[in-house]
């Protein structure tokens, strides 16, 4: 006898279904807990119903919460269609004769929809929206937690739970205390940790509850499984290094970060961003420096181990669909961590560098110039958890005091404004706007100057201004270029500052200079000024396109508080700062990256008035030495060069250029940052 051939249910089962979802109704009998909310006045209340169902036909109960009326247990009638859902109760006002009606759509274990009171002698009428879940026999359960450890001490973060049965009611618990949730789906919620919950090491108990609302009004938990989360002391002895005031990602903007650890010890580092507000900032983080599998990252803070010498890359963006988002930096380590951010504007590739902002000074000056089409920005962050008021005074280019205002910041927080709309009296007009650090606080401030052209800069901020002067490591004049010198004098009584300019042998610079605050244009090698109390001086220097190019150095000396900073610019429009040098430092550190066709130029200038050879140690991203070199300087001497070309171990890859002063001497270092665009920024050496 032959076997009858056996049949796979599997096809006959999915076909089953495929009709039924066509032609039969959903299922919705049990229990269901959600909200709704009032159209007048926003008032979100629990409420939970009840279905039986009979074909189309349904019947049950629904409890109302009290934030609508007094709560009440009705019983409801309804019917359904499909996907379609409609069903009415007696309402919250109690009146028998006056019904609340629902509809909605079911999809996926939720209804949705919107409901309705008529007006009536009970009342004026009311109508707005619902959700309901639908709920089982069984507690909300959670499998897993994103992040599930941090280092103590670190940022307030969004913690992400995974799990089965999570409903809009479901609260995420901290050692069994409610934190501000966000329903994701079904099987993800979000929470919100504070700074506080992570303040020490140790292990806290994760839980979720449930809410439901019964017939007397009463809230009653269903409470999950428990996971741990560690907040570990792996990071003990982390120090703040410093800020970096302003940072933009998404939209039509990137923020570039580059950290170097220029120590002999690997280093904890965690760099921390916050928004206007002080809370903090996800942005999507990429690692150039990984492979090219890895995603992006979604955070607000982020912990790495950097191994001696080595360099740390991390780009920060998000989609161009959204709105940018703007804010600050914060970076903490165990060790000598430094860097800085590259902020981008993605359409133009125009780039202006951040530096890390390491002072904890009482003020900080920044130079405007709002002529010739020119703009400046300002970014201010409060990098104390604690809130402030910042105040601030603005003064004119010849010392007076203009105007006055403050700032009010929350803790951790930033703000940014352009200062000819923010101070009207700013505008057409060169000057200083001085921020006053808040008592047992601390802040950054950081300015983005906007040429008429387009092009962007960035424009330090001077603090603990001392008598010292500086060197600025490169100038260059005509042929397309133009250097202008920015000479603020930051205190409170007038100040001999002089001036000198040499060539790449140390002997004297001829320049032709010009005083657009009124002086008789001059050609010398050196200038000779008093600045009054807080006065600004502003020189330039240019030459027809067709004469060569003249390039040096500048050293400045005083007798006061007297810094400042050079712009030098192209005839395209671009323009790049070079913040006097008077750190007298043992070496510095040039982080470079030669990768994606970007050049990387480097300015190295003799201050002092004995010849000097300067050793150049070169290390890839990852700390190891991969070539040395030299380069001798006349006194007062200058060198300026193509790093590739000079030293080719740095073609195509990243890594840092590290100058050695020499014994007794004083040296000044700068990189250039040129792209394909091409646009160009300085990179700012750190000091070792």
């Amino acid at each position: 006898m032959k076997r009858k051939p056996k049949i796979n249910p599997q096809p006959a089962i999915a076909c089953f279904f495929f009709a039924v979802s066509l032609f039969g109704q959903v299922d919705v009998h049990g229990p269901w807990t959600g909200a709704m909310v009032d159209d007048k006045f926003g008032v979100r209340s629990a409420f939970s119903v009840t279905f039986s169902q009979n074909g189309s036909n349904l019947s049950g109960s629904l409890t109302g919460g009290s934030n609508l009326g007094t709560s009440q247990t009705s019983p409801l009638s309804g019917t359904l269609s499909g996907t379609d859902i409609s069903f009415q109760a007696v309402s919250f006002l109690g009146d028998p004769n006056v019904l609340q009606t629902f509809s909605g759509s079911v999809a996926s274990g939720r209804i949705t929809g919107t409901w309705q009171i008529p007006i009536s002698n009970s009342g004026p009428g009311d109508s707005g929206t619902f959700e309901l879940d639908r709920q089982g026999a069984t507690p909300p359960s959670i499998s897993s937690l994103d992040p599930s450890s941090r280092a103590a001490g670190g940022p307030a973060f969004t913690l992400t739970v995974s799990g089965t049965n999570l409903t809009r009611n479901t609260i995420v618990q901290w050692n069994g205390e409610d934190r501000s949730t966000t329903w994701i789906n079904s099987s993800q919620v979000t929470a919100s940790i504070q700074r506080q919950d992570i303040a020490g090491a140790g292990t806290a108990q994760v839980t979720v509850r449930d809410d439901q609302v019964d017939q007397n009004d009463a809230v009653s938990g269903l409470v999950s499984n428990t996971l741990l989360f560690q907040t570990s002391d792996s990071t003990f002895g982390m120090n703040l290094i410093g800020s970096m005031p302003h940072i933009a990602a998404a939209e039509n903007w990137t923020t570039s970060f580059t950290l170097v650890n220029n120590s002999l010890f690997p280093a904890q580092a965690r760099l921390s961003l916050f928004g206007d507000s002080g809370s903090p900032l996800p942005v999507q983080f990429t690692f150039p420096q990984q492979t090219s599998g890895s995603g992006p990252l979604l955070d607000s803070s982020l912990d790495r181990t950097i191994t001696p010498n080595a360099s740390l890359v991390i780009d920060g963006g998000g989609p161009t669909n959204v709105p940018v988002q703007v804010g600050s930096a914060q970076l903490a380590a165990t060790g000598a961590v430094g860097g800085f951010a590259i902020f981008r504007l993605i359409p133009a590739g125009q780039e202006a560098v951040v530096p890390i902002e390491t002072r904890n000074a009482s003020s900080y000056v920044m130079a405007f110039d709002n002529t010739s089409g020119a703009t400046l920005g300002v970014a201010l962050a409060n990098v104390s958890g604690t809130a402030g008021k910042v105040n601030l005074v603005v003064r004119d280019d010849k010392g007076v005091q203009i105007g006055s205002d403050s700032i009010s910041l929350s803790g951790d927080g930033h703000t940014s404004f352009v200062m000819g709309a923010r101070y009207p009296v700013t505008a057409n007009k060169r000057g200083t706007i001085e921020f006053f650090t808040p008592a047992g606080g601390q802040i950054s401030a950081l300015g983005i100057r906007s040429t008429a052209v387009g092009t962007i800069t960035t424009i330090p901020v001077l603090a603990n201004v001392s008598n010292s002067g500086g060197s600025a490591a490169h100038i260059a004049v005509a042929n397309h270029w133009k250097t202008t010198i920015v000479l603020i004098n930051a205190g409170g009584n007038s100040a001999q500052a002089h001036v000198r300019f040499y060539d790449d042998n140390g002997n004297p610079l001829t320049l032709p200079l010009t005083f657009p605050q009124g002086d008789i244009p001059t050609s010398a090698s050196g200038v000779d000024r008093t600045l009054a109390a807080n006065a600004t001086l502003v020189m330039e220097s240019s030459g027809p396109d067709t004469s060569p190019l003249k390039v040096g150095s500048m050293q400045l000396t005083t007798d006061g508080k007297v810094s400042g900073f050079v712009i030098f610019r192209h005839s395209n429009g671009q323009e790049a700062v070079v913040l006097l040098e008077n750190r007298a430092a043992n070496a510095y550190l040039l982080a470079f990256d030669n990768t994606g066709g970007v050049v990387t130029g480097v300015a190295v200038n003799n201050a002092s008035p004995q010849a000097a050879t300067v050793p150049v140690i070169i290390r890839d991203e990852n700390g190891t030495l991969i070539g040395s070199g030299s380069i001798g300087l006349a006194a007062n001497g200058h060198n300026a060069f193509v790093m590739s070309t000079l030293f080719p171990a740095t073609a195509n890859i990243r890594g840092t250029l590290e100058f050695d002063t020499p014994v007794g001497g004083q040296i000044g270092v700068v990189g250039i940052r040129t792209t394909p665009k091409p646009t160009f920024t300085t990179l700012p050496p750190l000091a070792k």
